[in-house]
Parts: C-alpha cells; sequence; structure tokens
C-alpha cells in the first residue's frame, strides 16, 4: 500500500479484537476502508489492517496493563478524512444509532478522542469531535490542533488552518517547529458552584 505524506497506517491498541474489528469495519467502510488483511507482530501477535484509500488502520489486542507500554490500550487523537459533510453526518448518525458514544466506548477502556475531518479547502477544515469523558462535544482545542497536524501531515492543508466547528472557528498555525497556535473566541456558556468536602482544604501537615 502507498503511503501518502510519510504515514503508510496507524496501529490501535484494544481490548478486544473480536469487538474491535467488525466495529471498525463498519464504521469505516464507507470511508473506503475495504480491504482487510492481517500480519504477525513482534511479539506473536495477529495485527489486523483495515486498508484505506492511502493509509491503513491496524488492530492489535493489548497485552500489558503497564503504563509506559506501547501495547497499553488507548490512543489520545484519531483522525479520519471524509471527503463530504454528509458522509461526516452519515457517520455520527451511525454511530448515535448503535449508541455507541465511542471515545468511552467499551473498546477503549482508558477512554480515546476520536476526530472525523473534512478539508473544505487549502487553509480550511470541518471537524466533529468525541472526547473522552464527555462523548461529543462542539469544539476541542487540542482536537482542533490534533486535526490540523493531521490535515497538514497528510498534504490536504497548509498553515495557517481555519478549522470549523459546530461553536465556532478556530484559527490554528503551524510554527514548523513542531509548535502550534490556537486562537478564537471565548465565552461564558455556564455557571455554577462547587462545594469543596471540608477535609481537602485543609493545610497539609
Amino acid at each position: 500500500m502507498p503511503s501518502f505524506a510519510g504515514v503508510h497506517h496507524v496501529e490501535l491498541v484494544v481490548s478486544s479484537i473480536e469487538r474491535s474489528l467488525p466495529f471498525y469495519r463498519d464504521l469505516l467502510a464507507p470511508l473506503g476502508y475495504h480491504r482487510i488483511s492481517e500480519v504477525e507482530g513482534e511479539r506473536g501477535e495477529t495485527i489486523w489492517y483495515l486498508g484505506g484509500p492511502e493509509v491503513a488502520l491496524g488492530l492489535r489486542e493489548a497485552q500489558t496493563d503497564g503504563d509506559h507500554d506501547r501495547y497499553r490500550v488507548g490512543i489520545h487523537h484519531v483522525a479520519f478524512e471524509a471527503w463530504s459533510r454528509g458522509l461526516v453526518d452519515d457517520r455520527a448518525a451511525w454511530l448515535a444509532e448503535r449508541g455507541a458514544e465511542i471515545e468511552s466506548h467499551p473498546h477503549f477502556p482508558q477512554r480515546t478522542n476520536v476526530l472525523f475531518l473534512r478539508a473544505v479547502d487549502k487553509h480550511t477544515i470541518e471537524v466533529r469531535f468525541y472526547e473522552r469523558g464527555a462523548g461529543e462535544t462542539m469544539s476541542s482545542g487540542t482536537g482542533a490542533t490534533g486535526a490540523v497536524a493531521a490535515a497538514i501531515r497528510r498534504g490536504l492543508v497548509g498553515s495557517p488552518v481555519k478549522v470549523l466547528t459546530p461553536a465556532g472557528d478556530l484559527d490554528v498555525r503551524d510554527s514548523d517547529g513542531g509548535d502550534f497556535y490556537i486562537s478564537g473566541p471565548a465565552e461564558i456558556v455556564a455557571e455554577g458552584l462547587f462545594h469543596l468536602n471540608s477535609a481537602l482544604t485543609q493545610p497539609l501537615p
């Protein structure tokens, strides 16, 4: 399979191949991920690959619960490209119909953030966010930055990038040195009171 802008494949470590393989197969088939293959990993495990238009998604089952191991379940952000707004909405509806809040699905015991993005033009992308602990959200600073990083790496856009979100537009700029700068509106959307347990407010000995 040819690589795209240097990216050949992305691997996810999941808690159960039996559950995850059909889930991702059905989720990603409309995005062009039709080819399924398997290879043997370096620990003897089977890695299943869903081949997409340019990049493959690999699934391998977790083998350890350690804190610092590449085989541990979870990944911060996963971005899938869609070529129309209708397709993005279709995949979001597919998830909703099955009651699957993808970020907190049992496939990810440690939770994950998932992004769906569409390149509008060479300096604009549209993004839908599913964040760990919250489900679908209207916007996300780290999510927008991750989506821009993925889109630039794949050659879909160039910096600076306007990110269209359900909550409004954000502007993200790549410094070319690994740093990203984000700007956008800030508004108060809710207010409330939180009462700390008195034991938590005592000075430390």
